[in-house]
């Protein structure tokens, strides 16, 4: 199961350093929740004509959270992001709105709304058939057409028919321009436009030479993917909190994170600033996946790289052998192995084996002993520094002794490519 956990600023994460991050980050970052109370979309008229347009209201829902507005009946009606609804074609238009997370809410929408869209009527022309009150007959389709052929990235292509020529306006939060395309042939033509702004809704409304028609479409382009992330050092206080850092690309109103702990549980974050703390104790490989989102909901292309943790591990060990054979017994051999697969990468072993200097040819067994040791340490792990020495008995006990000492790299982390 997926969490999502929101993160108000860096500030905030570094004032909670003193416990691990997997199993336990809920319990310190807030698990969000669901919001109570229904959020309702509410609006003036139950019918619209095409052409005529309505103001959709928001309320309910809890928290903070602006409310945003959508339609899933495109062909039929359009909505603005300040809930304006335009009638575009008859038939039903079903609205919504949803109130954004905010604190520690979730977001959530509200049931839809359905309007009537019914094609504009005009009265029958005087002369006809009936002496009764003037017939409605139905008027067709508007004579012009624009189609948006919207891409991935800061650009979007148009046709339209219908006008010789168009005026084109863009508007977002950093302003507005306009362009004017002329049609090739038979009031008929290709426009594009490029330029949008990454990270906001860019509002293009495409209208005739004379103003006697618009269509309005709204395009939430996608925030610039982020780049350059880092991490700094564990800081000295803890010697276990890391924070990643990484460049911001354009406007956005959070960066979104997904990291999959050791443990296999991914958990959803949410920040403002381009940083994010990773103040796990226990050592592991963490995938992440960062994400900058805009307005509309915009997501950029994810970034997604692997934090892997090493923790300084120690041992120091007495393991059994035969002073009088230069072989390793097999207790000693498996359990070289296992001192091995703990330590991490790095990590300095010094091997000491003792002899009897009394006996004959004790420190040449002793010094091929010790060599049969170092190697059962680098072949189990080749990334070991392993040191040897050999030396005079200090007791009786610790001729029948092969001692190991551990001195670990400090904590590090790693950032690679997931």
């Amino acid at each position: 199961m997926i969490k999502r956990i929101l993160l108000t600023s860096a500030g905030a994460i570094v004032a909670m350093l003193a416990t691990g991050f997997s199993a336990n980050a809920s319990g310190f970052f807030g698990v969000l929740t669901e919001q109570t109370d229904p959020v309702i979309i509410s609006a003036p008229v139950t019918t619209l004509v095409v052409g005529e347009t309505a103001q959709a209201t928001a309320s309910g829902g809890n928290g903070t959270g602006t409310y945003s507005f959508a339609t899933t009946t495109a062909p039929q009606c359009t909505i603005s992001a300040a809930g304006f609804i335009t009638a575009v074609a008859a038939g039903n238009c079903s609205v919504t709105t949803t109130r954004a997370a905010s604190g520690l809410f979730l977001d959530r929408t509200s049931a839809s709304l359905t309007l009537t869209v019914t094609a504009p009527v005009v009265p029958q022309p005087e002369g006809s058939p009936s002496g009764n009150a003037p017939a409605l007959i139905a008027v067709g389709p508007p004579p012009y057409q624009i189609e948006f052929n919207l891409s991935s990235g800061t650009s979007s292509s148009f046709t339209w028919s219908g006008s010789e020529r168009v005026l084109v306006r863009v508007e977002s939060q950093l302003g507005a321009r306009e362009n004017e395309f002329q049609a090739a042939k038979d009031k008929a033509g290709v426009g594009f436009i490029d330029g949008l702004v990454p990270g906001y809704i860019n509002k293009i409304t495409v209208s005739d030479g004379d103003g006697k028609w618009a269509q309005t479409r709204e395009i939430a382009v996608p925030p610039v993917k982020i780049t350059g992330v880092s991490a700094t050092s564990a800081t000295a206080a803890t010697n276990y909190t890391y924070i990643l850092k990484w460049r911001p690309q354009s406007y956005l109103e959070y960066y979104k994170i997904n990291v999959t702990g050791p443990d296999g549980q991914t958990l959803s974050y949410y920040t403002k600033t381009s940083d994010w703390t990773l103040n796990n104790k226990e050592a592991g490989r963490f995938i992440f996946e960062i994400l900058a989102q805009g307005e509309g909901d915009s997501l950029s292309e994810p970034v997604r790289f692997a934090a892997t943790v090493t923790n300084p591990i120690n041992i120091s060990s007495k393991l059994p052998t035969n002073p009088a054979s230069d072989r390793l017994t097999t207790v000693s051999s498996n359990q070289l192995k296992s001192i091995a697969t703990r330590l991490t990468p790095q990590t300095e072993v010094t091997v000491t084996v003792y002899y009897d200097s009394k006996i004959k040819g004790a420190k040449k067994l002793a010094q091929t002993r010790v060599a049969r040791a170092a190697a059962t340490l680098k072949v189990t792990k080749s990334t070991l520094i392993v040191k040897t020495q050999v030396r005079k008995q200090i007791s009786v006990k610790s001729l029948s002794q092969i001692a190991i000492t551990t001195k670990a790299p400090a904590r590090k982390l790693t950032l690679t490519n997931a």
